[in-house]
């Protein structure tokens, strides 16, 4: 009776019956295979360059280029170490040839990634079940550490053999870091884009009276501001609420026509949408800061605004009321003879100055309005946001800033030489009949369609209501007043002293730069994964370093369906994972199964049957 067949207390070792079973046929067949055969059967297969020459372990050669793999593995390692802190130093900085070659590196490495971990994984395994296999390891831990060197296997491998284990978990997630680790080394490192605030120069025009450029004996300025002023009316009414006119001029958004509260400072955000709520059709001149990039920056300006007081109808059949005749008001009559501006002749000094507008139907049925209104400069600040296609005006205050009043000049411009031009400025007649010029159309409908319509149009403002008609007229009045003053500068050709009327600001440029961004998540995880890399390269390392025996860690299932050497009594049929569920509880050991003799034999059987493995000794 073999020694396997009790143990010190005269007792089977505890294992199930299938696994005694087994267990014996092992025993035997290690022996079997450890016996020379001297005859042969015609089934037999003779080597003739089989090696007969006893030798010992371990291998120096072998032992030597186990080395070397590994050093060159670690030297990967370490690569892979300095690849990560370069890209951790290099955060933030702008793109240039060093950032450009971490970037060609990173897409290099995601898919080299994969490979130098499943081969630095792969031989640690395969080097840990040697190990094992000479100290003894179950059934179980010899399958999965056998075939769980690929990423695929070793989550498959689990579902095959169906047996709880500690072992797979810790695999898998060691495997996990193989795609994790590839993704990585692409994602930590990425090429992205930021602005880089730089100051622009920007000058634009403050819009004060000036008298020597418009003025009643000027006929070639006043035929340009006309053809300016009407050119501007005529503009789509889809470009009416945008933010430029049709020269690329920034136009001046009206705070009493936008409803809504002001924000931190007394700012009041302009709706992103489209909206008619500008002071004028014709913008404030100004130079853009940049054609290529987005910019923004502040202004000062102000604009004529209109409040209306009180709206009363004119009888038809009446005329208007001739102020002519009375002292202090300076009158302004169309020349259609049909509409009249009033306003006092006297200086301007409360800020704002009464006006008048009369305008009265021709026919029976026709009802004229008379409407009183307040004229006031309004000083504003305003945001203008600029990209490469277009300018907008972002946000409007009331002014914070303590610019000198031009207020007489102003009011002086307008009395004398504006408002003459002003009520000259429209079409007149209609076959010798008086007929609704281009103001009171404007008034009435708002849109470029009834101006350019040959229709004959009662006007009837009181159906309007006096604050559109109010607001109306601001819009005429501020527009005409650009016209008059700046029709060069509108237009983007050279005026004579201009720059006695422009102001300068200083506008940020958010010039567009690419720079290399870590994503320390991502760094993280390569980090990690790198870790495992290296750690598993120094363990494949000491365990074959520890190791002395041969490789001899192929499928078990293999070595269960040898010809001669074992052979189990039946089961030839079961597939490879039930063999090893049946097989879980056996310990196996690749060990010397003739220790008594001179020189030993390697075999892998039951521990019990096999002795140790010994450096120095001779094994055939």
């Amino acid at each position: 009776m073999s020694h396997l067949d009790t143990d010190s207390l005269g007792h089977r070792p505890k294992l199930s019956p299938t696994s005694y079973s087994l267990l014996d046929a092992f025993q035997n067949d290690s022996k079997a295979g450890a016996d020379q055969v001297s005859e042969t059967t015609k089934d037999d297969i003779r080597i003739n360059s089989w090696t007969q020459k006893p030798k010992s372990l371990p291998s120096i050669k072998k032992k030597i280029l186990g080395c070397l793999i590994d050093l060159v593995l670690v030297l990967f390692c370490l690569i892979l170490f300095a690849f990560a802190i370069f890209g951790y130093r290099a955060d933030n900085k702008t793109l240039g040839d060093n950032e450009i070659l971490l970037l060609k590196i990173s897409n290099i490495t995601t898919t080299g990634f994969p490979y130098i971990f499943a081969v630095i994984l792969g031989r640690t395994l395969n080097s840990a079940l040697k190990w094992r296999l000479e100290n003894g390891v179950n059934a179980l831990s010899f399958a999965y550490l056998g075939r769980c060197t690929t990423l695929g296997s070793t989550y498959l491998t689990p579902l095959q053999l169906r047996s709880l284990h500690w072992l797979p978990l810790i695999l898998c997630i060691l495997w996990a870091f193989s795609p994790l680790g590839s993704q990585a080394s692409l994602r930590f490192i990425s090429s992205q884009q930021r602005n880089i605030p730089v100051m622009s120069l920007v000058s634009y025009i403050y819009p004060n009276a000036t008298d020597d450029l418009a003025c009643a004996d000027c006929v070639v300025t006043v035929d340009a501001a006309n053809t300016v002023f009407f050119a501007s009316l005529l503009t789509s009414d889809t470009d009416r609420t945008l933010g430029q006119d049709s020269w690329g001029n920034i136009k001046i958004p009206a705070i009493e026509e936008i409803n809504k509260l002001s924000g931190e400072d007394g700012w009041i955000n302009l709706a992103a949408e489209k909206a008619n709520y500008y002071t004028s059709l014709i913008g404030i001149p100004f130079t853009k800061p940049s054609e290529s990039f987005n910019s923004i920056f502040e202004l000062e300006t102000w604009y004529w605004w209109t409040s209306p007081h009180h709206m009363t109808p004119i009888e038809s059949g009446m005329a208007m009321t001739n102020y002519s005749n009375m002292s202090g008001y300076l009158t302004f009559v169309g020349l259609n003879k049909i509409w009249q501006l009033v306003i006092p002749a006297s200086d301007w000094t409360n800020g704002s100055i009464p006006l008048i507008l009369e305008q009265i139907n021709i026919g029976a049925d026709g009802v004229g309005t008379k409407l009183e209104m307040s004229l006031s400069p309004i000083l504003v600040e305003m945001k203008v946001e600029c990209g490469p296609s277009a300018c907008s005006p972002l946000a409007v205050r009331n002014s914070t800033l303590p610019r000198p009043s031009s207020s007489s000049s102003n009011l002086k411009f307008l009395q004398l030489y504006l408002l003459n031009d002003f009520v000259e400025a429209f079409p007149l007649t209609h076959d010798g009949t008086p007929y609704p010029s281009a103001l009171e159309l404007y008034l009435m409908n708002g849109s470029n369609a009834a101006i350019l319509s040959d229709a004959d149009e009662q006007v009837d403002l009181g159906s309007v209501g006096a604050e559109k008609v109010a607001f109306r007229l601001s819009q005429i009045l501020n527009t005409y007043w650009m016209a008059a003053s700046f029709s060069s500068a509108v237009v983007g050709a050279p005026q004579n002293n201009i720059e006695n009327y422009t102001l300068n600001t200083t506008a940020i440029v958010q010039n567009p730069e690419k720079y290399l961004h870590t994503d320390l998540r991502w760094l993280a995880i390569l980090c990690i994964a790198i870790t495992v890399m290296f750690c598993a390269t120094l363990l494949s390392g000491t365990f074959a370093f520890l190791s002395i025996g041969p490789d001899a860690t192929d499928y078990l299932s293999a070595w269960t369906r040898s010809h001669q050497a074992i052979s189990l009594p039946g089961g030839s049929y079961l597939d490879a994972e039930e063999r090893i569920r049946l097989l879980k509880d056996v310990e196996l050991q690749i060990g010397d199964s003739r220790p008594e003799e001179e020189v030993g034999n390697i075999v892998i059987g039951p521990v019990q049957s096999v002795s140790r493995l010994e450096t120095g000794r001779l094994y055939k």
